[in-house]
């Protein structure tokens, strides 16, 4: 049996801080880890992971990476990987904005692309609560079309 297969290259190009409104000081201090995916469904209808690569990890032990309002950190970490038909492109993972008191998950989840949708493009993926944002942008390249 053969099947059809898209290799990517999936670039964690930048993180952009659009919102830190809801914190003490002017800036967000941000930590957490994130990863591009090619995801299967198994016989049971779960998602597995058929690939990950993590493109942005910062630890809350490290301290967190001081971003200020519309202010853009270049990441520039890139992952090339095959996604099957009938399968998904996963990106996104955690961002945590580190308080003295208690922290605030941002968001903790991943965009789901399906195989037919994916194509060249730049795709934000946004980590938010009501006063504070993170946006995660990933560039999606479609290097070749496989046969299996």
């Amino acid at each position: 049996m053969t099947r059809d297969a898209k290799e990517l290259r999936v670039t964690l190009d930048s993180l952009l801080c659009t919102n830190a409104s809801g914190d003490s000081g002017a800036n967000l201090e941000i930590f957490g880890k994130l990863e591009a995916r090619g995801v299967f469904i198994d016989g049971q209808g779960d998602p597995q992971p058929g690939f990950q690569q993590v493109l942005w990890e910062q630890t809350e032990d490290a301290g967190g990476i001081n971003i200020a309002p519309n202010t853009v950190l270049p990441i520039n970490k890139a992952a090339q990987f095959l996604v099957f038909e009938r399968d998904f492109l996963w990106i996104g993972g955690k961002v945590v904005e580190e308080d003295d008191f208690s922290d605030d998950v941002l968001g903790d989840g991943f965009r789901k692309v399906p195989y037919n949708d994916i194509k060249n493009e730049m795709i934000s993926v946004g980590f938010n609560n009501a006063d504070q944002e993170v946006v995660a942008r990933y560039a999606i390249e479609v290097l070749n079309l496989v046969h299996t």
